[in-house]
């Protein structure tokens, strides 16, 4: 996975992934930590909360997706209404067992994003920060997500943008650039799924 822009606010790192995905550039929002990108290389970590990376899998598009990024940043940024309640992580969906005491008296602070001082002495207490940097910034993503909303952007994502998506056989890595949403490769006859590739992308799978 090769990393082609860091962000810090998780919507629009998703608005450039989406972005790339529908230029045929098969990318991802990934949280900048090591544990999730397997084998990967190519790829250089940072540390602190409200870190997203758009990466890309393919190292062969890597300019084109610095081409498409800066066009994308050229664009004035839009934001769906709602969007700030989005980028507040919704720590009620977290194990209650990761929710860190407060550094001056000790209390558990409580499930709440948008406090910034203990319930119980009132000292400045960051709970999202402090989760951070106790677990790192990975645990948060799925957090920003709300639950009734699909964890990647595959809804929008039909065979018709899927046929323009670049992807490499899971087996034999064969270019399937500009081929069917899936069927054979051409190369080793092996049964592809584009939309398989992406999801597995999405889960920081690198076999697809």
């Amino acid at each position: 996975m090769y990393r082609v822009r860091h962000y810090d606010n998780p919507i629009r790192a998703r608005q450039a992934a989406t972005w790339l995905l529908r230029h045929g550039v098969l990318a991802s929002v990934v949280g900048d930590h090591v544990s999730a990108l397997g084998p990967y290389v190519g790829f250089t970590t940072r540390s602190g909360a409200g870190s997203f990376t758009v990466a890309i899998a393919l190292e062969r598009q890597r300019d084109e997706a610095h081409e498409l990024i800066e066009l994308f940043e050229a664009m004035p940024a839009e934001y769906e209404e709602g969007w700030e309640e989005q980028s507040v992580p919704d720590l009620s969906r977290l194990d209650p067992a990761m929710l860190p005491a407060c550094p001056a008296c000790g209390e558990r602070l409580p499930a709440d994003a948008t406090i910034d001082h203990c319930p119980v002495c009132g000292a400045e207490a960051d709970v999202v920060g402090l989760i951070a940097a106790a677990y790192g910034p990975e645990v948060l993503e799925p957090l920003l997500t709300r639950a009734d909303e699909p964890d990647t952007p595959l809804d929008w994502l039909t065979d018709e943008l899927l046929d323009l998506v670049a992807a490499d056989c899971p087996k034999c890595g064969y270019a399937l650039d500009g081929l069917a949403a899936s069927g054979p490769c051409p190369e080793c006859g092996t049964r592809y799924d584009k939309r398989a590739v992406i999801e597995a992308l999405m889960r920081g799978d690198p076999r697809g």
